[in-house]
């Protein structure tokens, strides 16, 4: 009987290191993945305010607000197929619009989903 629960125990030791193991490297992917994202963030914000300052020069040129609009929708279309993998109704949910809006959308803008369901991160 003694012996049973020394095996046992050894067992649950080795399965709890285990798990520890699998935890700590699960911990370590996320710690790596978080720094990613950081970082690929702060590439973004710098991008994006780079792209402001140019963006204030050209309205003092003078812009077409239609067209700024419709580029800026563009490009909210293709982040959220991007985020979605080509998944319309999660794109339409993500943007607050109904499906046959984003469809509608896609449409005009000649966007074709499926070209996003084999993208990959």
């Amino acid at each position: 009987m003694m012996q049973r629960q020394a095996v046992r125990g050894a067992h649950e030791g080795l399965l709890l290191g285990q798990i520890a193991a699998l935890l700590k490297f699960k911990v370590k992917r996320l710690e790596e993945s978080t720094a990613e994202v950081m970082a690929a963030t702060r590439r973004l914000e710098q991008a994006r305010e780079s792209e402001l300052q140019v963006r204030a020069s050209d309205v003092v040129q003078g812009i077409s607000l239609y067209d700024e609009v419709r580029r800026y929708e563009r490009e909210l279309i293709c982040a959220a197929l991007t985020h979605t993998m080509g998944h319309q109704l999660k794109a339409a949910r993500l943007l607050g619009v109904k499906a046959t809006t984003l469809n509608a959308k896609l449409k005009h803008y000649g966007i074709c989903a499926r070209s996003y369901s084999q993208m990959t991160d």
